[in-house]
């Protein structure tokens, strides 16, 4: 179980005296607190928490191209969903996807309804060997969804990306705790014409290069066509009797 949103931010007001000992905030301030935390938590996702989202397009519905389509447009039914992904959804069916076999900790996933139909044609997301919201699968079926999930590898479990109320408790292990309340505390000491103590500054930067150290990721970028293609007499070109699954992959056309 997480730790509570109100004792971060209890602990944040203490952190360099805002509050005295027993003295809880008062509900504006807490208020205050909590939008700060929940930007702050924002901020990590991307930077020292995961990757940037790539964007798959999956589904035919409200497209209109002539363009050639990502693989993942064909094969990701087949296989399962990269890892660090937004799949953009305009299905014409009920479809059902996997997720990554083996998720970096703090990989994110996301599922945008872009055509709106999920109530009609809703999107089964099975988990692959890992829980989603503590299921082994969840059905999406409300119309124009849009949800990211980080992948909890202490919890074996995706969990939601939410603004966090009050009565929420942290998305992180025990062991960044610190690193929020003093992250907090930095955020309202600034606000009240003060500066965090050289020790919290000390902690705070040390347990964010923990944190970076834990959930991290280096993506592999994809090199250009022209240069993993090994020089040879073999003509890598479209012709129109050729199948656009076969050039999208570089398969050699004779």
């Amino acid at each position: 179980m997480g730790t509570p949103i109100s004792s971060i931010i209890s602990d944040a007001f203490r952190e360099n005296n805002l509050t005295a000992v027993g003295v809880a905030p008062s509900d504006a301030e807490q208020a205050e607190a909590l939008v700060l935390l929940n930007r702050y938590i924002d901020s990590l996702f991307g930077a020292e928490m995961g990757e940037n989202l790539v964007n798959i397009p999956f589904g035919l519905n409200n497209v209109d191209t002539t363009a050639i389509l990502p693989m993942y447009y064909n094969d990701i039914v087949q296989t399962y969903l990269p890892v660090n992904t937004r799949l953009l959804c305009n299905l014409q069916g009920p479809e059902t996807v996997e997720m990554p076999p083996q998720p970096f900790d703090g990989s994110r996933m996301q599922f945008v309804d872009a055509s709106g139909n999920f109530q009609t044609y809703p999107l089964t997301v099975k988990g692959n060997g890992r829980n989603i919201q503590g299921n082994p699968s969840i059905t999406l079926s409300t119309n124009n969804y849009n949800q990211a999930f980080f992948y909890r590898a202490d919890l074996a479990n995706w969990e939601q990306v939410n603004d966090l109320a009050i009565t929420d408790v942290s998305p992180f292990p025990h062991d960044f705790d610190d690193m929020l309340v003093i992250g907090l505390a930095d955020r309202l000491l600034t606000r009240n014409g003060l500066a965090l103590s050289d020790s919290s500054a000390a902690r705070l930067k040390k347990l964010r290069n923990q944190f970076w150290a834990r959930y991290a990721q280096n993506t592999e970028v994809a090199s250009e066509q022209a240069l993993i293609r090994l020089p040879s007499n073999r003509v890598y070109r479209a012709y129109p009797t050729a199948p656009f699954a076969s050039w999208q992959r570089g398969f050699p056309v004779w």
